[in-house]
């Protein structure tokens, strides 16, 4: 990540180059913007406002274009920023996680050259020029100067910039194994923090303002982020998983015959000959857990952690020796009035705290295992759950699970039902067009996925879900979702 002088001079000398006007492909020679673009900023918006507020209780007080995109110092690809300003008291954690969830989601809207950005924002965290999308019309003009940084004077300062950044990078400590410490992870919050600072008070036309726009052009904040969520998950990771788990190609025969050889014992790496966990490792997944928590609802008032579950093949007989650990944190909403209640909203605004908790980099992982960590509100059905918080099975596995089921039968079964939602796949990819599309593959993929958390008094069904998901099917549909809505609402 080290810095240097010649680091993309090219990068660099765009980040000062003052066109004396706004971007040209989204506003017109007024400073307004152009009505086709907003036209489909709003289309996007009806997405945005589902995905990342429908679970919020708080008005949407007004959507604006700000950032790079509103000053002269744009560039081909600047991001087109777009804030979604609301009256809430949610913390400031609770909605990077939000706007991160996006990203990890792969949205990913452009207009002509430019990637459009969503970020839900509280209302007075704008600075600078913004422009209403609601309002059609500028809340705070742009300031046009004619005003040029000269280029020897702004490398010898980015070159300082840069020994500054290095000489910090050489002071925070890392242990033996190259993570962070927890002083060298101080080191480098206090610094992004310093930059954010220096960034609120600084005027576009600053030297110090491009500089920290240059230095953000090379991903510094995100990769000294990332570098910290690694630290504090290896104080957890009782293994650091290194290598790239190799993905099997699907054999449907193979595979089946595997899941249809259960193990003799319950993971003897997780339960003692009672079938109880073992108290260090429910210790350590509790750990795991509670970091969790601390990094995305802590601070939520009203929330409380109903049950910490262990779920999916390790809480059965059908575990193997690279089986995922499945943990599940049930969440209920006690008293807060900012979020929605019922389960589909409630569930909505859990998934985008673990997938912009995945988005800064955390990952876990015990016994050389990935540790897969969902949080919900929803009841499910699984064939199996032993929750790590009491110590106690809710559903104790069954050993015979998978007697009586022949091979031939299932094997059956399987091209059966996946014939029917291939058929539904391709009906909706032929009879519908644009958002319409992206919308019913959404539906029919929360459908599937809403089928497969209810398997219990089905063994079939299990057995067919977990085929699936090795197939890489499900989230197949899942993906043309995304990529639908994409093709939709961009305008290139």
């Amino acid at each position: 990540m080290e810095l240097t002088k010649d680091n993309s001079l090219q990068k660099i000398a765009l980040s000062i180059k003052n066109l004396r006007r706004l971007a040209p492909d989204v506003f017109d020679m007024k400073n307004n913007l152009h009505p086709i673009v907003t036209a489909q900023i709003k289309k996007m918006i009806v997405l945005i406002k589902k995905e990342s507020l429908s679970f919020i209780k708080a008005p949407l007080d007004d959507v604006v274009l700000f950032g790079d995109i509103c000053t002269p110092f744009v560039r081909p690809k600047t991001d087109i920023d777009i804030g979604l300003l609301l009256e809430t008291c949610l913390p400031e954690q609770t909605i990077e996680n939000i706007n991160l969830s996006l990203i990890r989601r792969g949205f990913d809207f452009k207009i002509a050259y430019h990637c459009v950005k969503f970020h839900v924002l509280i209302k007075g965290k704008i600075v600078g020029a913004n422009y209403s999308i609601i309002k059609n019309k500028w809340n705070v003009a742009p300031i046009i100067k004619d005003l040029d940084f000269a280029s020897n004077t702004f490398f010898k300062a980015y070159a300082d910039l840069a020994h500054d950044f290095n000489q910090m990078l050489s002071t925070a400590e890392r242990n033996n194994d190259g993570f962070l410490t927890l002083k060298g992870r101080e080191i480098i919050t206090q610094y992004l923090l310093s930059l954010e600072e220096k960034e609120k008070k600084s005027d576009i036309y600053t030297l110090d303002y491009r500089l920290i726009k240059a230095l953000y052009l090379f991903g510094i904040r995100q990769n000294l982020n990332h570098e910290i969520a690694l630290a504090e998950c290896s104080d957890l990771n009782s293994q650091i998983f290194n290598e790239t788990k190799e993905k099997k190609p699907f054999n449907l025969e193979k595979d089946l015959e595997r899941l249809l050889c259960l193990q003799p014992k319950l993971d003897p790496r997780i339960f003692n000959e009672n079938g109880i966990m073992k108290e260090d490792i429910r210790q350590s997944l509790l750990k795991i857990t509670d970091k969790v928590y601390k990094k995305t609802i802590t601070d939520i008032n009203g929330l409380e952690i109903k049950d910490i579950c262990l779920t999916g093949s390790s809480s059965n007989y059908f575990w193997r020796d690279d089986s995922d650990i499945d943990l599940r944190i049930e969440v209920i909403n006690k008293s807060n009035k900012s979020l929605e209640k019922d389960i589909f909203h409630f569930d909505k605004f859990l998934g985008a705290q673990m997938e912009g908790l995945s988005e800064k980099g955390y990952a876990f992982y015990f016994q050389n295992r990935t540790v897969d960590i969902k949080m919900s509100l929803k009841q499910i059905d699984f064939i199996s759950i032993y929750s790590i918080k009491d110590n106690v099975w809710r559903i104790e596995p069954n050993r015979d699970a998978v007697c009586g089921i022949s091979k031939t039968e299932m094997i059956d079964y399987y091209k059966m039902r996946k014939a029917q939602i291939l058929e539904e796949f391709y009906q909706i990819k032929t009879k519908y067009k644009g958002v319409e599309q992206a919308e019913k593959l959404e539906i029919l993929y929360l459908k599937i996925i809403d089928e497969s958390m209810n398997v219990r008094q089905n063994i079939k069904k299990h057995i067919f879900f977990k085929l699936l998901n090795q197939e890489r099917l499900l989230k197949a549909i899942g993906s043309e979702s995304i990529l639908a809505y994409n093709k939709a609402l961009s305008l290139i």
